[in-house]
Order: structure tokens, then C-alpha cells, then sequence
């Protein structure tokens, strides 16, 4: 694997855990990048939010999930090694941090970890699409959004507008888009009869507060 630690800032995170929360099984970037073991779980904090539409606002202190994500119970079952490999920092430019995670992710998966990326608005799907794009490996995406996210392909890419984007990659990698949660009200109807084409999974907000279970298959 190649080095990956260039992309990262290391956390300052302390604290007194009990043997069964997070906290005290997770190999935290703290002073030394870690050793990173094949089989496991990486967390990435990616607060990039540039491509958020001009209507929406970046959410405040959420770098504070850490506090407390480390105090969860890790569960009796878990046997994986989790690592939190700290946070890639937006770049100069949009493109630098789609790079930046795109990179950390493929190698992340050519070793068969699990990357868990945490933080950031819904364009920087395109940069873990790439990810796998690059190891010419199938692409699922499961949305909870109240939109679709199709977008216009002649415009930016922006956190309401990449499906268009994703959709004409040649290869296309993307097998299957299940949005969860969809609204009517939020969705133009050619977007809505574009998904159907494509046969994508749509589970309703309705649908889905009435029967949960219909969302699990996605």
C-alpha cells in the first residue's frame, strides 16, 4: 500500500475509556500515523463543504462527533481492528481534496479495509466513486436524502446535483443508486422518470416510516 499519511492532519483526542467503548480498542493518528492491518475499519473526517449548494450552510462542531463516537460500546461480536486515521483537510482547490480522499480510499480498499468517512457534503461521493472507479470495481450507492441528486450534467458539481455526473463516466462502475427517504415535492419529474429507467431503488419517506424493513434491502 502506498503511503497514505501525506493526506492527513493528526487528532488531539484524550480521554479514559472502559475495555468495551470505542475509545479504548481504536488506534487513533494521535502522535504516529498507524500501522494499518489488512481486514479492518479506517474512520476519515473530511470537513470540506465547498460543494454544498448556495442555499445550504455547513453544519457547526461536528468535529465534536469523535467525543462522542469513542464513547459508544464497541459490542461483544466486534473482532475487526479500527483505526481513526484523522482528518484530510479541504485543499486549495475542490478537485485537491477529491484527489486527496479518492487516493486514501482506493488503497484503503485494495487491502480490504473499510473506510468510514465522516464529515463533508454529498459531492465528495464522485471522489469515493473514483476510489473504485480505479481498481475497476462495481459501485452501489445507497442515499438518505429527501431528493435525488440528479443534477445537470453541464453544470458544477455541487452536493444537490452529481448522479448526472456519476452516470456519464465511461466505464460507468455505478451497478445500483437506492435513494431512502425520497420526497415528490423536491424531485422534477424527469429526474424521477430518468431513476425508473435506469431501474434505482426508491423507497419513500411514507413508505419508509410506515415499514422501515422496506429500506433494509438497499
Amino acid at each position: 500500500m502506498k503511503d497514505i499519511s501525506i493526506y492527513f492532519s493528526p487528532i488531539d483526542i484524550t480521554g479514559k475509556w472502559h475495555d468495551d467503548q470505542i475509545g479504548a480498542k481504536i488506534v487513533a493518528n494521535n502522535k504516529s500515523f498507524p500501522e494499518i492491518q489488512k481486514n479492518s475499519c479506517a474512520l476519515i473526517y473530511v470537513p470540506e463543504y465547498r460543494g454544498l449548494d448556495n442555499k445550504q450552510t455547513p453544519p457547526s462542531n461536528q468535529s465534536n462527533f469523535r467525543s462522542l463516537f469513542y464513547d459508544l460500546q464497541i459490542g461483544a461480536n466486534w473482532n475487526s481492528d479500527l483505526y481513526d486515521l484523522g482528518d484530510i483537510l479541504p485543499g486549495q482547490d475542490l478537485k485537491d481534496t477529491y484527489f486527496a480522499l479518492s487516493q486514501v480510499v482506493s488503497e484503503l480498499v485494495k487491502i480490504n479495509v473499510m473506510p468510514i468517512v465522516v464529515g463533508g457534503s454529498q459531492d465528495l461521493i464522485l471522489a469515493l466513486y473514483s476510489a473504485y472507479e480505479k481498481l475497476e470495481q462495481m459501485i452501489n450507492i445507497c442515499s438518505v436524502d429527501y431528493a435525488l441528486d440528479l443534477g445537470a450534467p453541464e453544470d458544477e458539481i455541487n452536493s444537490n446535483g452529481y448522479v448526472s455526473h456519476l452516470l456519464l463516466k465511461r466505464p460507468c462502475y455505478l451497478f445500483n443508486h437506492a435513494a431512502v427517504g425520497f420526497q415528490q415535492p423536491f424531485a422534477e419529474t424527469a429526474a424521477h422518470e430518468l431513476f425508473e429507467k435506469l431501474f434505482f431503488d426508491i423507497c419513500r419517506l411514507g413508505e419508509f416510516n410506515q415499514d422501515f424493513r422496506k429500506a433494509e434491502p438497499h
